[in-house]
């Protein structure tokens, strides 16, 4: 299993975003599908990331601001006309489809991510994440 690409057994139907389009989009496809994180390309190439977490993370700064400007937290409300560049994850580690299990493990270990873009020649072909690994073990 440690042995086999990343190919092999990565998502390849995932969804992608641009980095100018709104943090509401983003929600609303972390709603509707089981998605925990979405890559952000332009014409094919991967810019970004976007995770749950971030979106949860600017909701917590967002509340913040609120706090500090008001005293009064109030509703939470996000600003969800916010653009998903303003909270992605620029520049993230992708990993090759010919990369190994193997390597793809050591990258989520080495670096505290969940999830790895997978490109070949340059342009994104899928994602693995954690569970994929672990859906995968336990077969």
């Amino acid at each position: 299993m440690l042995n086999k690409q990343v190919e092999e057994i990565m998502s390849n139907k995932i969804i992608t975003l641009h980095p100018k389009e709104t943090i509401k989009k983003a929600i609303e496809i972390f709603n509707q599908y089981s998605f925990h994180h979405i890559p952000i390309t332009v014409s094919g190439k991967v810019v970004g990331i976007l995770s749950q977490g971030d979106v949860l993370f600017f909701k917590g700064k967002e509340q913040q601001r609120d706090f500090i400007k008001a005293y009064n937290i109030g509703s939470f409300a996000i600003n969800t006309n916010a653009l998903i560049e303003e909270i992605m994850t620029m520049n993230p580690i992708v990993m090759s489809s010919s990369s190994t299990v193997r390597q793809a493990i050591e990258s989520f270990l080495f670096h505290g991510i969940n999830a790895l873009p997978v490109v070949s020649d340059g342009n994104l072909k899928g994602i693995i994440t954690t569970h994929d690994i672990l859906t995968q073990i336990t077969k």
